[in-house]
C-alpha cells in the first residue's frame, strides 16, 4: 500500500495561507500523482506521471519546468494500481463516474484514500482555478472571480472577463453550433447586425481575424 504525502492542510489554504512551503522538486520525490496549489494560489497544481502541471485561471495547462517553484498545499502518492483496468463507456458526468466506481471502493471500504487515474477523450474539462494572489492574502471564499460564465436557454456556457460584462449585457447571446466542426460560438442577432461574442469583445473590424488562443470557442476571455 502506497503512502500519502501531504504538505500543509486544506483548512490553512482556505483561510488564506498561500505561502511557499516546499519546492516542486522535493514534493515530487514523494510520489508521482496528486493535486495541490502553488505559491500565491497561482492556478491549480496537478501532478501526473511524475511531472508538475499548472491549470491556470485562463484555461491553459502547462508543465512547470522550474523545480524551485513553491507549493503551498498538496497531496501526492506513488500510483500503484491494485485493481485491474476498468473500461467504462457512456459516462455522463463526474457523479456518474463516481457511481460506476463505487463497487471498487466497496472492496476495501471507504475508510481509505483512493487515487483513480482516468484515461480518455473529453470534449472539455472543467478545472477549479484561481489567478495569482498578492499579499495581504484573502481567504478563498472572499476571492472575487475575475470571470463570468454566461449560459443560454439551451445550456451552452461562455466564459468572459468581468470587465467586459457591462458591454455585452445589452445584447441577448446564445450558442450556435457549426455543422462543419461541431464547435459552439456565442452569437447575437442585434438590430445592427449579427455578431459573434469573441469578435464583439475584441472590437474586431471587418476582415480582421480573431481566434481563440486555447482553441476553446466558448472561452471568450481576452
Amino acid at each position: 500500500m502506497a503512502k500519502l504525502f501531504q504538505v500543509s492542510t486544506y483548512d490553512a489554504l482556505k483561510r488564506g495561507n498561500y505561502d511557499y512551503t516546499i519546492s516542486i522538486d522535493y514534493f515530487l520525490r514523494n510520489g508521482d500523482i496528486g493535486l495541490g496549489a502553488y505559491n500565491g494560489l497561482n492556478g491549480e497544481a496537478i501532478f501526473l506521471d511524475g511531472k508538475a502541471y499548472n491549470a491556470s485561471s485562463r484555461g491553459f495547462v502547462r508543465e512547470m519546468t522550474i523545480p524551485q517553484t513553491g507549493i503551498s498545499f498538496g497531496q501526492i502518492t506513488k500510483f500503484n494500481p491494485e485493481v485491474d483496468e476498468i473500461c467504462l463507456t457512456e459516462v455522463a458526468s463526474l457523479e456518474d463516474l463516481k457511481a460506476k466506481l463505487e463497487p471498487v471502493f466497496e472492496r476495501k471500504g471507504k475508510n481509505f484514500f483512493y487515487v483513480v487515474k482516468v484515461t480518455g477523450t473529453f470534449s472539455s474539462i472543467k478545472v477549479r482555478s484561481f489567478g495569482k494572489q498578492v499579499k495581504p492574502y484573502k481567504p478563498m471564499d472572499e476571492i472575487k472571480e475575475d470571470v463570468v460564465i454566461l449560459k443560454d436557454e439551451i445550456g451552452y456556457e461562455f466564459i468572459v472577463d468581468l470587465t467586459d460584462l457591462e458591454r455585452i449585457k445589452p445584447y441577448y447571446w446564445f450558442g450556435y453550433k457549426k455543422k462543419s466542426d461541431g464547435k459552439v460560438y456565442g452569437v447575437t442577432n442585434s438590430k445592427e447586425n449579427k455578431m459573434t461574442l469573441h469578435r464583439f469583445i475584441m472590437e474586431a473590424s471587418d476582415g480582421q481575424i480573431v481566434d481563440h488562443i486555447n482553441r476553446d470557442t466558448q472561452d471568450c476571455r481576452r
